[in-house]
């Protein structure tokens, strides 16, 4: 049996206390001293300085995908939010490939079923534990996710296929000097 791997047990740690930016701080700097690009970006999304926002943009750009791990091809990264995937579309024809119970669904607060040709596919597991947001569902489908589980219903906010989204307040964005 090898030696634990500390990067990640503290990626594991993230998963399961999505909330705790302090355990987000201990893993950049972890990763930070290693090298790695997604301790930057941790790193800027929660330390916001008044260049933070490109520099973040940069980093997703080159590495986000990659950081996708096992959702790469399956999602298309709308969002990432101090540091790791916060808000994505499922990709059409590949609802029967994703893995739903994998840890990395547990920083992802909005998933975007709108591209979906059907949902009958789609789950809300126990993984998804920052889940609040599923938009594009059909009438019925969103029905039967609920169903039989309160605390789900009480915490996500639906939006079906079809219905008009409200605009959500923005972010105040500095702006930047180029």
């Amino acid at each position: 049996m090898g030696e634990p791997d500390p990067i990640a047990e503290l990626y594991a740690e993230v998963y399961a206390n999505p909330g705790d930016d302090q355990v987000r701080r201990v893993l950049s700097d972890a990763l930070l001293a290693l090298g790695d690009p997604r301790g930057e970006l941790i790193m800027f999304q929660l330390e916001r300085d008044k260049d933070y926002h490109r520099r973040a943009m940069r980093l997703v750009q080159q590495h986000g995908l990659t950081w996708l791990g096992p959702l790469r091809e399956l999602v298309l990264p709308l969002a990432y939010e101090r540091g790791f995937l916060a808000s994505c579309q499922l990709v059409s024809g590949a609802t029967d490939r994703i893995d739903y119970g994998i840890p990395m669904w547990a920083t992802v607060h909005t998933i975007d079923l709108e591209q979906l040709e059907s949902d009958d596919l789609f789950e809300v597991t126990p993984a998804m534990r920052s889940l609040r947001t599923l938009t594009g569902l059909a009438m019925t489908r969103a029905a039967d996710l609920t169903r039989g589980t309160p605390a789900l219903a009480a915490r996500l906010r639906l939006v079906m296929r079809g219905d008009p989204q409200p605009m959500a307040p923005t972010e105040r964005y500095d702006e930047i000097d180029e």
